[in-house]
């Protein structure tokens, strides 16, 4: 359609996890998502940088795709901290989930109404969350969960709302296929353990809706 594509890449180690994203001419400055690549989370970066947009006075079809990759072996280079070593099995996390129209059970059973909001809305929702996450911690998970998640984990007490209990690595056997359902779900698991303990998550999607999930274990 005549769009210009222009590609910001952040720093890259050898051996890391990298992100490219591409962007439309619309979008002037990429600078908005630094903060959130940099944390390793490029849906977040590529929500704020739309949402910027959305606020200003630019023109044009606007859009960004990100390309994301990593490696399974080391490659020689700077020394980079390992989110984890591959050896655990479990780990334990709470998450805030906003659901949208077309996902699974667009219903939101903690206040027994229907959900009518967008995905690009559940995301902007949760660009939002994940400010106040940065600036108050587990506090203000607990506190975020409590006034939007639509998971009924929400309504447990203190600092298990949003608890949902341990989760196991996947294991996938050569050549099993996955039902649709079941390889979203190994998706987020396996977007968990990629966590720190007390990190936060990137905005993931799955059927079930639009979740940030912190580790806790």
């Amino acid at each position: 359609n005549g769009e210009e594509m222009s590609v910001g890449c952040s720093h890259v180690l050898p051996g890391s996890t990298a992100c490219v994203l591409l962007l439309t001419s619309a979008i002037k400055d990429p600078a908005v998502a630094a903060s959130h690549s940099a944390k390793g989370r490029p849906r977040a970066g590529a929500a704020a940088m739309l949402q910027e947009l959305t606020s200003g006075s630019a023109t044009g079809a606007a859009a960004c795709a990100r390309v994301q990759w990593g490696v399974t072996e080391a490659v020689p280079g700077p020394a980079k901290k390992q989110r984890t070593d591959g050896s655990e099995t479990k780990v334990r996390c709470r998450k805030i989930l906003l659901k949208y129209l077309g996902c699974r059970h667009a219903t939101d059973p903690v206040r027994r109404l229907p959900v009518r909001r967008s995905l690009a809305q559940a995301e902007a929702i949760l660009l939002k969350v994940l400010s106040e996450l940065e600036s108050g911690g587990t506090a203000a998970f607990t506190s975020q969960c409590r006034a939007l998640s639509e998971c009924n984990s929400a309504l447990k007490g203190g600092d298990l709302a949003g608890d949902v209990g341990w989760l196991t690595r996947p294991v996938e056997k050569p050549g099993e296929k996955l039902t649709k359902e079941q390889a979203s779900k190994n998706a987020l698991i396996r977007a968990v353990f990629e966590l720190d303990t007390g990190e936060f998550s990137d905005i993931l999607i799955s059927d079930d809706g639009a979740h940030v999930f912190q580790r806790i274990a």
